[in-house]
C-alpha cells in the first residue's frame, strides 16, 4: 500500500492524473480477477500487486477532488477520503449478503466489474495540472 500511495503520488507530479488513475483501476479489476482465478505462489504476488494498484489511486483522487474544488483544497480532500470510506463501507455491507449466498469469490467478482465501471467513468473527471505543466 506505501508503494502505491508513494509511486501514485510521484506520478501524478509528473503525469496528467486521469490517465493514471484510469489505468491504476483497471489494473486493479483485472488483478481481483486473477486473485480469484490463481492460487499459490501466484496467488501472493497478485495480491502484492493489486495493494500497489489499488493504494495508488489514492493520492490521484484526493488531487481530482482539490482541482474540483481549488477554493477549498482542504474540503475537496476530506470529501474525496470520507466518500470513499462511506461507499467501501456501504458496500462491504451490501456484498455480504453476495457472499453468503453466491460465494467467497462472487464480491471480488462485483469489486472487479464495479472497478472496470468506475475506470470508464474516470474518464470525465477533470485533468489536473501537474507541476511540470505549470
Amino acid at each position: 500500500g506505501v508503494i502505491g500511495n508513494l509511486g501514485g503520488g510521484r506520478l501524478a507530479d509528473s503525469k496528467p492524473t486521469r490517465p493514471i488513475l484510469v489505468a491504476a483501476m483497471l489494473i486493479s479489476s483485472a488483478l481481483l480477477v486473477a486473485f480469484v482465478l490463481l492460487d499459490g505462489v501466484w496467488l501472493w504476488l497478485v495480491l502484492a500487486a493489486l495493494g500497489v494498484a489499488l493504494f495508488s489511486t489514492l493520492p490521484l483522487t484526493i488531487l481530482i477532488a482539490q482541482d474540483i474544488l481549488p477554493e477549498n483544497r482542504s474540503f475537496g480532500s476530506g470529501l474525496a477520503l470520507g466518500l470513499a470510506n462511506a461507499i467501501g463501507a456501504l458496500a462491504v455491507i451490501a456484498l455480504g449478503p453476495v457472499a453468503a449466498h453466491c460465494g467467497a469469490a462472487a464480491p471480488l467478482e462485483v469489486a472487479a466489474v464495479c472497478g472496470v465501471i468506475a475506470g470508464l467513468l474516470a474518464l470525465w473527471l477533470p485533468q489536473h495540472k501537474t507541476s511540470a505543466a505549470i
